[in-house]
């Protein structure tokens, strides 16, 4: 994420995208979703930063905003 290596502990599978494999469909509140290669999104519900804990995407999101 914005050029950042991030570990993903919590996801869920989203809704039909046809966006290409790692784009960033969405960020916000619900979580980050990404395009995956089978045609569906992956939502990112919870990560961590290199040297930080681990937390809500929300959270994540309202201090690194993601360039789309």
């Amino acid at each position: 994420l914005n050029g950042e290596t991030v570990k993903v502990f919590r996801a869920a599978v989203g809704a039909e995208t046809k966006a290409a494999p790692g784009t960033v469909v969405s960020a916000d509140k619900r979580g980050i979703a990404i395009a995956a290669g089978d045609g569906r999104q992956v939502l990112v519900l919870e990560l961590q930063r290199p040297g930080s804990k681990r937390m809500a995407a929300a959270d994540y999101l309202r201090g690194h905003p993601i360039d789309r």
